[in-house]
């Protein structure tokens, strides 16, 4: 006869998988939940182990090989009718620094009873938070325990397709109605059944999924990350510069100084004294911009000193493409009765 005796000496082994350790999720973003059948056939052998004791040692090595930033959860039904507390099915939640709590809850596993597995499903996707998370369920059972409410023919959760990443591994489901009404509800969550035989390791099965997403995750992190930088790379790229040049013939005007500029309506801060002899010339600008449609003006001042006459505005309407550099190129212009400014775009 299969005792509790047999769980605590399984879970005190310092039993590591052997396949290579899991690669770090990058954040605290990676949930796996277990949604654990406890109905007293779980005491039934599996080939040379009890059915629970496959079941607890797989989550324990999921627990011990999770990357740290991981979160587990654990759910059982049904659920222990000592627990305290309005929801005694849930073990462990979905939060961080739980984890340790796992090797506790698995010497507590004592399969008895039975419970619909529909209403335990619905409260583990429940535990899940909002957001946009990785989220991993596994449905480890021996059977679908319909109570009236089979899978097959329904749409209950159709709506919740994709969702989650979710698994279901049988333990030696041999009826063929169980068989079906599993494969019907891994169908509606776009999930998959894996029928646990006494030559599959349970263990195996869970680690290689779990590790599977992890490695999927961190890929898509890193691309995440590469395009994160290739456009700060481009941001940086592209750009506005802006020349000031006094071209005036000093017979008009000794010296020329900048007083304005602004940039698709922002006003632009002046380097000091942009006051320019002739044939002398000033960056005003040389500032990243979003690539599109963009329009910038300057005005000067003929001389120095707030009673110096000030110019019309130059202004240059112009796009910018993505990783493009344009170069703005400002120059006064005497004209009658009046001082002008030309701004136009120029090579680099």
């Amino acid at each position: 006869m299969v005792t509790l005796s047999w769980l605590r000496r399984l879970l005190g082994l310092a039993v590591f998988a052997a396949a290579q350790a899991l690669p770090a999720a990058g954040s605290a973003d990676f949930y796996v939940h277990f949604l654990l059948d406890r109905s007293g056939s779980m005491w039934a052998p599996l080939g040379n182990a009890p059915r629970i004791l496959q079941a607890a040692e797989a989550i324990r090595q999921a627990a011990a090989e999770l990357p740290a930033d991981a979160i587990l959860g654990l759910r059982v039904y049904p659920p222990y009718d000592w627990a305290p507390g309005d929801d005694p099915g849930l073990r462990i939640p979905l939060e961080e620094g739980t984890r340790e709590r796992v090797p506790g809850e698995l010497r507590l596993l004592n399969p008895k009873g039975s419970a619909a597995l529909a209403e335990n499903l619905d409260r583990a996707l429940q535990d899940f938070p909002p957001g946009d998370h990785v989220r991993m369920l596994f449905l480890i059972c021996d059977s679908a325990d319909i109570r009236g409410e089979p899978f097959c023919g329904e749409s209950r959760y159709l709506d919740r397709a994709g969702e989650i990443e979710f698994h279901i591994l049988a333990l030696g489901v041999q009826d063929p109605a169980d068989r079906e009404e599993l494969a019907c509800l891994a169908e509606q969550l776009s999930g998959e059944l894996v029928h646990v035989s006494p030559e599959v390791s349970l263990s195996s099965a869970v680690l290689g999924r779990i590790r599977s997403a992890v490695q999927n995750e961190t890929e898509r992190k890193r691309k995440l990350a590469e395009e994160k930088a290739r456009k700060q790379e481009l941001s940086e790229r592209t750009r506005v510069r802006l020349h000031f040049r006094n071209t005036l013939d000093p017979y008009f005007a000794e010296s020329v100084e900048v007083v304005e500029c602004v940039l698709d309506g922002r006003s632009i801060p002046l380097p000091a004294s942009p006051s320019l002899g002739p044939a002398e010339s000033v960056e005003l600008l040389d500032t990243p911009v979003p690539a599109g449609d963009h329009s910038l003006s300057v005005r000067y001042r003929k001389g120095t000193g707030p009673d110096a006459p000030l110019s019309r505005l130059g202004t240059s309407s112009f796009q910018v493409a993505e990783g493009e550099t344009r170069l703005i190129q400002c120059v006064p212009k005497a004209a009658l009765f009046r001082w002008d400014c030309r701004c136009e775009e120029s090579r680099p």
